[in-house]
């Protein structure tokens, strides 16, 4: 029986990368495992055209039960949500809410009191059906912390973006001459701290233990040349073994994750740390501070960062690049079937509340 996965967006989050990429993964994973699921968008600059377009999706047929993503909460899509609620609970529908921003909660106040609406709306509208999607363990427990206080009661669902390839399991050759990848948004590499440390580390102690040491990352062009030219004031460009790699595809980047030996992730704030979550599921080990979701990729026996310290970094670089390369591999292999798992039964669980009336 098919369900139909509506997906509610307005001008400001259509442009959002990430939810975008984090729903795209959730409906193909559920296609890809044999879930009849049909999934549409709708659309709308306003509210008032929002809700048009809500009104007819909800009296459209040909699907048994619609379920209604909301992957922001903006007060375009509360407004609009809030006013057909009780169609909504007429019409037996679910609305999930994707909850990655877990941060915004704290930082924007706004953004807590419109979840705090919204769930409190559902339940004078009769509509009890109103669910969280966490996309990491982090992003549970930081919104369950803070909503704690406000009596927020409901269900909710841990669900990573996994894909069906991924369910199979990782063979990784031992590279003995081994890759570093070291992968951030581009404005977060225009520290000069980070290659002081960096050019140091690499002349001294790494340059005779790697193959390469690649820097990957995404920005605009002006923010390609400050970095070109922060790498060439720090001697970094003239060594050999160096590889810049900005803007690449994903199909590039695929490739170069496939035979990294490890990756070097120099951010702390994440509410799922979607790089570190891809690089997780194709066995390449992480090297990042132990903090927010990042802390559900990095293995604690191996190096144990609370903080970003530049220095840090490079002696923790080092003592993986001497550790067993079985034991690097052993624990990335562990980390990715424990977030397999936990997708796998909480979909099934979201599933089953789904096909309930």
């Amino acid at each position: 029986m098919t369900r139909e996965w509506i997906v509610i967006l307005t001008s400001s989050s259509f442009l959002s990368e990430g939810p975008r990429n984090y729903i795209l993964r959730l409906i193909n994973f559920m296609l890809q495992i044999g879930i009849p699921v049909k999934a549409r968008i709708i659309y709308g600059r306003s509210t008032p055209i929002l809700i048009l377009n809500i009104f007819l999706n909800i009296i459209r047929s040909g699907a048994s039960r619609k379920v209604f993503i909301l992957p922001y909460v903006r007060w375009e899509e509360l407004m609009a949500l809030i006013l057909v609620l009780p169609l909504l609970s007429l019409a037996r529908s679910k609305v999930l809410v994707i909850s990655h921003d877990v941060h915004g909660l704290y930082r924007k106040p706004g953004l807590f009191w419109r979840l705090l609406i919204l769930l409190r709306s559902a339940r004078l509208a009769c509509l009890p059906s109103v669910y969280i999607v966490y996309v990491s363990t982090y992003s549970m427990l930081e919104t369950l912390k803070l909503t704690e206080t406000r009596c927020i009661t409901g269900k909710g669902f841990i669900l990573y973006p996994i894909l069906k390839h991924e369910l199979e399991p990782i063979k990784r050759d031992v590279f003995s001459d081994k890759t570093i990848l070291l992968f951030s948004k581009i404005s977060k590499m225009l520290n000069d701290s980070l290659w002081d440390v960096l050019s140091k580390c690499l002349t001294k102690e790494l340059n005779m233990r790697i193959k390469e040491f690649i820097v990957m990352g995404k920005g605009s062009q002006q923010e390609v040349e400050k970095l070109v030219a922060t790498l060439k004031r720090h001697n970094i460009m003239s060594m050999p073994w160096v590889k810049l790699m900005l803007n690449v595809s994903n199909e590039v980047r695929d490739r170069v994750l496939e035979k990294a030996y490890i990756m070097v992730y120099p951010e702390s704030t994440e509410g799922l740390g979607m790089p570190c979550f891809e690089a997780t599921m194709k066995g390449v080990p992480i090297l990042s501070a132990r903090q927010t979701a990042l802390i559900e990729f990095v293995d604690p026996g191996l190096y144990n960062l609370r903080t970003i310290r530049y220095p840090d970094f490079c002696k923790a670089l080092i003592k993986a690049l001497e550790a067993n390369p079985k034991d690097l591999f052993k624990a990335s292999s562990s980390i990715r079937s424990r977030i397999l798992k936990t997708t796998l039964l909480e979909l099934r669980r979201l599933l089953k509340v789904i096909e309930s009336s």
